[in-house]
This record gives C-alpha cells, structure tokens and sequence, in this order.
C-alpha cells in the first residue's frame, strides 16, 4: 500500500524550546510567550491563559457528572480555577472526565501533567528539561537523550511502569501527576475508601448506564463516523449492548481469516472463524452496519516505509497487520473506534491469584513476566529497576480499602501496555473507551470480589440494554440453549457411576451412618438437618500428579434460604472451597490443582442451622456431573479454581 501512516497522529510536544523535527500535520500555539506547544491540527486544543496561570487539555473529552455535565468550554475556566482556589475539587472533576486526553496546567510557576483514567493519551516527560510529550521517540527527535541499552535486553522494561526506552524519559501513569519543577511523580488516587459501596446494586448500575451513554450521545454529537469491532467474546457485546440506540450509525466489523473457516490450520485460524461463527449468528438476528475483513490472502500490506513509522510512533508491536485493511474501510479523517479493553481494571486480574494486600504482591507478580529475561542481565538487575519504580510511584501507601494488585494492573498493564497498543491503531482511527472515567472504575470495582472475578457487572449491563447479546456463547460456538440441552443430554445418557455411597455425619453423637447414592447425588437427609452435621463423599486421586476437574450441580436457588446450607470441596481434609447451596443453581466447574497419588477430594454438605424439613432435604441434593483426573507435571500457584461466583476460596 501507499505511505499513509502519519507520524504521531493525535500526539503533542511541549517544551520550552523551539522545536524542528516536528510532524507536517501539527500546529503550534506558544503560552506565556516563552512555551512552545505543538500539536496535531486534527483536533483544537482547549486552552486558557491568566497573567499568572495556565491550562491546556489536549485530546477529546467531556465531563460527566452524576448530577450536571460541564460543557468543554468551560471545563477549563472551572478546572483552572479549582486548581488554584479548591484544589480537592479539582481532582474530583478529573474523575468525571472522560475521553483521551492529558492536561498540562500551570500555576505559581509550577508545571504539572494530569493523564486521563487510563493515561489512554500516553504521555512521557524528561527528568532533567521542561519537555513533555506524547510519544518517547518525538522528544528524541528534538533533543539529545540517550537510550537505556538495558531495553534491549529487556524489552518489557519499556512497557513497565513509567520506564521508557530512553534513560531520563519517563511515563506519566495514570492515578499519579508528574511536577515538572521536580521531575517526580506523585499519586492521587485513590483519595478514600471507595464510595459507592454502600449503594444498591440498582443505583450503581443506573449511575454506570448513565455516565456511559452520556458519553456516547456526546460523541455521536461530534463524529460521523465512529465504529466498533465485534468478536466472540464478551467485552465488544457490552459495547454494541450499551451503544443501542446508534447501532444503526456506527459502523461495525470483525478481522477474520477466510470465509467460513472451519479453523482447523492452526491457533490463530481457530480463534478468528470462532468469533466469524458467532458473529454471523448474531447478525441473523441484529441488523448492523457491519462487514468482515478477510486477511487470508495478505493483499494488504504496510510498506517498509510506513512500517518504520510505525516503529516510531509505538514501543510496543501489537497487531499491526491489520491496519491496512482499517484504514482502506475507514478512509476518512476523523474516525472514532469505540473499545472497551480498559473495563479489565475492575475484573480481579491479578488480585484472584494473591490476597495479600501488599507491595510485594505487586513486585511478585511484576517479576513473573520478567523471568525469561533472569539468564540475560541476572535477576539482582531486574529486581533493582522494579523495587526503584515501585517506590517512586508510591506503591503501597494510602491504598484505602482498594487492592494493590487492582491498582498495578490499572497503572501498569493499562496506562503502559495498552496505551501503546493504541499509539499503534492511531494511524487508522483515535479511540474511544467509555471505561475510561475514573467515577466508573470506581463504581465498577465496588461490587462484590466474586461479582468482578465472574464478570456478572458486564453480562448485567448486557441484559439490561440488549439482552439477546448474552444469548450467543462466549468465545463457543453453542449458544445458551444449546448448551443446556446438551449438558441435559449428557447427563441422561451418562450411565457412568461416579460414587455409590456417602456418609452422614452426626456431629452431636459423634456417628455415622453410610446412605447409598442414586444418580450421583448427594443429600444431607431430613432427619439428620441439625447445625454442624453433614454428608460427605470422597475421591481417592490415582494419577501420580496432575489436576482433578470437578463439576457439581444445584437445583436450588432461593435468597430467603440462604445461611442454611453449605457445600465445601476439602483436600485431605483442607477446606479450599465453600459456598451457601442457595446461591447458585448452575453448574460449578472445579479445578484443583497439585495433586499428588493418593490425595482425597471430598465433597462435603453441611447444616448451618438446625431445619429439619423434607424441603431442606431436598434443597441439599448436590449432583456430580462429573469427576475427572487430568495427569501434568506442572505446578500451578492457585490451588483451585471454579466457576460459580458465589465460590468462596479459602
């Protein structure tokens, strides 16, 4: 294809000093007569300047409220202002405001740089000049740095934290401003214990729905042309589910192999005819404005030209082949793609795999990603860069009731990776993520742990706004029928007996008594409902080591029978799983990990009051669908895993 990628689309340069090497498509603005700003003329920068003071937001963006929106025009006068006179105030509207943008702002001689939520708009500053940037390799351009040779060796350093590819250019984060008097970073949030966890779950989910589709009239206002990528996973269904009413405007697509590919050649083919498949049914039953792109034939391709500009404009490679096939559909100047990667923040991401709410849950994990590279440059080298990053970022300290691994995975693997996996889309289209609004993080993270892990906020906010979007499978060809009709199938020709008895514990007389089991069921028997006994039935693990995969069903499902009985999966008589029997009345799909020859898997139903009822008898039946041994080697940190998110892991 032609040379079209633009060097640094959307991005700026802010400094003190003239600049030459800048891009052909930019402007300039010079602030207090002795700052030059340089900026794509793709957008108009908002601007305000007092003899004392000034502020520059530089991207799109708008304010959402709870209560009242700020237009953009006066969004920098009230900015501005608060930032002077009330600076509490200040840091509470930059939790309403959404878009992709950073803010420079100055006042009483002090520079300071504000990142959107997700430092979508990725922002880079020097450690020993006034040179603030949206890209690493535009302030090289200009000035004379020198690069950290670490980096290639490392390579992941460059997407860690604030570290950049160059020795005193570093990243702005989100949830931390950078002083440009002092060249350090400071965190401001989280500023309190969360605030909305005291809600009903119908107020969170009317505040999200609004502070979303606000966003989106706001755009729909502004661009013409604005699309949205459809895959078979779950994250692009809430954007279509939230984005309804415009469905008809914007423009959809999914990036495929080859017309029904039956993905048999290899990983990649498989995942792409997956999401074809499920997309196609989709569009049997929604109308959209929707096209594929087929990429088996490779008929578009970057020119060695455009890919050295590529290497410019992003740190990181992700995906770039199928930029041609995005900028040939969607020619136009101003194009907006909605993208909802940034909602991972809430999900748990780190947290389910270490409770321990402290710094070194962050660096334990940091290191795991690093591991390859011990051999190479020695683990003491990898350790010192990651504990001095850790410590300038204040990592650790005024955490408030919020997980640092949350916040990592937030600061880290959002406002570092990701931001530059959209520095490399830039050239086809800007982004929009409607996540990315610190008010909404900060709601979404204030359900439950087991909400989040299950990601039932989403599948939620898709039932309330276009329920047949959950109806497809996720990431499976089956939709919800089809898989309950065949998980009745399989349990009717299933002749295979998994167990033929269980004991019923009688905790008050110490005794037991052995009831034959029909069906693979389990059931705590009325007479014997009296707080603390139980029934339970065992597993003797005949592999030398490996995994047993465990399913287990409830029918019973009732929030007034809550707090009566419960189920529990021990290993050798460790408890690893419990959970009330009236939460959830689907499969539970089990894994537990690490077992050795001759451990024992018990599965075991207890009374939490005494409710001797034929009904409660009844309530505690538990069947076992299935008990498997999968034979490995490999170790895994977590001890179990589950599918229910009422499960709670010990």
């Amino acid at each position: 294809m032609s040379d079209y990628i633009k060097l640094y689309p959307y991005g700026f340069l802010f400094s003190n000093e003239k600049s030459k090497n800048i891009p052909e498509q930019y402007s300039s603005r010079k602030i207090f007569n002795k700052y030059y700003y340089y900026f794509d003329s793709i957008y108009e920068p908002y601007i305000l300047e007092t003899k004392t003071s000034f502020i520059i937001i530089h991207g799109h963006f708008v304010h959402v409220g709870l209560e009242e929106n700020i237009n953009n025009s006066q969004l920098t006068n009230h900015l501005l202002d608060k930032y002077i006179n009330n600076y509490d105030e200040f840091l509470n509207m930059l939790d309403f405001i959404a878009g992709r943008f950073v803010i420079i702002i100055s006042a009483k001689d002090s520079i300071r740089i504000y990142s959107d939520a997700a430092n979508s708009r990725s922002t880079y500053y020097t450690l020993d000049n006034l040179i603030i940037a949206s890209h690493p390799n535009l302030i090289a351009d200009n000035f004379q740095y020198e690069k950290d040779l670490l980096h290639n060796d490392v390579p992941l350093l460059s997407v860690t934290l604030d570290y950049s590819p160059y020795l005193k250019i570093r990243r702005v984060l989100p949830n931390h401003y950078v002083d440009m008097n002092t060249h350090s970073s400071t965190r401001f949030y989280p500023r309190e214990s969360n605030k909305y966890t005291h809600l009903s779950e119908e107020q969170r989910f009317k505040m999200l729905e609004h502070l979303w589709k606000s966003q989106l009239k706001y755009y729909n206002s502004k661009y013409e042309n604005i699309v949205l990528s459809l895959s078979g996973g779950n994250d692009s269904r809430l954007s279509l589910a939230m984005s309804r009413e415009y469905n008809e405007k914007i423009k959809t697509f999914t990036y495929t192999t080859k017309e029904n590919d039956t993905g048999e050649s290899g990983k990649f083919s498989k995942i792409m005819s997956l999401d074809q498949y499920i997309v196609k049914q989709m569009l049997k039953d929604i109308s959209l404005n929707h096209r594929f792109f087929y990429m088996q034939n490779k008929t578009k391709q970057l020119s060695n030209k455009d890919i050295e500009t590529l290497d410019r404009n992003t740190i990181k490679h992700h995906g770039r082949a199928i930029l041609p096939y995005y900028m040939e559909a969607f020619p136009e100047e101003r194009v907006l793609h909605i993208r909802t990667s940034v909602l991972e923040i809430t999900t748990a991401y780190y947290y389910k795999t270490d409770k321990k709410n402290a710094v070194s849950s962050a660096k334990n994990t940091m290191k795991n990603g690093f591991k390859k590279y011990f051999e190479i440059v020695g683990e003491e080298v990898i350790d010192k860069k990651l504990d001095e990053a850790l410590e300038r970022l204040n990592f650790g300290e005024n955490m408030f009731d919020y997980h640092i691994l949350d916040l990592y995975f937030w600061e880290n693997r959002i406002g570092a990776w990701h931001t530059e996996v959209l520095n490399e889309t830039d050239s086809a289209f800007d982004t929009l993520l409607p996540f990315n609004h610190r008010a909404i993080i900060e709601i979404a993270s204030s359900f439950p742990l087991e909400i989040r892990r299950s990601e039932q906020v989403f599948k939620e906010l898709i039932n309330r706004n276009h329920p047949i979007l959950n109806f497809y499978g996720i990431n499976e060809k089956s939709n919800l029928y089809e898989q309950y009709r065949d998980q009745l199938i399989m349990q009717n020709e299933s002749k295979i007996k998994l167990f033929t008895k269980f004991s019923v514990v009688n905790k008050a007389h110490d005794k037991y008594v052995e009831y034959i089991a029909n069906d693979n069921t389990i059931y705590l028997p009325e007479k014997y409902i009296d707080k603390n006994n139980f029934s339970e039935t065992s597993f003797v693990f005949n592999s030398e080591t490996g995994i047993v995969m465990l399913e287990i069903y409830s029918k019973y499902l009732s929030e007034s029978g809550r707090g009566y009985l419960q189920y529990s999966i021990l290993k050798n008589g460790e408890l690893l799983l419990s959970e009330d029997i009236a939460n959830w009345n689907h499969p539970n799909q089990i894994n537990i990990m690490n077992m050795e020859k001759g451990d024992v898997i018990s599965l075991r139903i207890a009374a939490l009051k005494n409710s001797k009822a034929k009904s409660w008898e009844n309530a505690s039946k538990i069947i076992i669908n299935n008990y498997k041994e999968v034979k490995t080697k490999q170790k895994n940190e977590v001890a179990i895993t589950c599918t229910s998110p009422y499960s709670i892991i010990t």
